[in-house]
């Protein structure tokens, strides 16, 4: 059992650990030009994620399929 709780925790702690990094990448991010590449790619990748989250509140069995999201996101 000392095992299995020891493996919890360290999953929880890269989690975090994981998540802080991010954080501050998107802090750095933001904090650069409108007009940077990297800050553009960010922008890019915020709003494919929320077409994606959208889509599955709208209808997740749709959005779960890979035809579905072939049409999602063909332009």
């Amino acid at each position: 059992m000392q095992e299995i709780l020891r493996f919890v925790e360290v999953i929880l702690i890269c989690a975090v650990a994981l998540i802080a990094i991010f954080a501050i990448l998107i802090v750095i991010i933001a904090r650069m030009p409108h007009d940077n590449p990297l800050r553009m790619l960010l922008a890019a990748l915020s709003h494919r994620i929320g077409v994606t989250g959208g889509v599955m509140l709208v209808d997740p069995i749709t959005a779960g399929r890979s035809s579905g999201r072939r049409v999602v996101y063909q332009r």
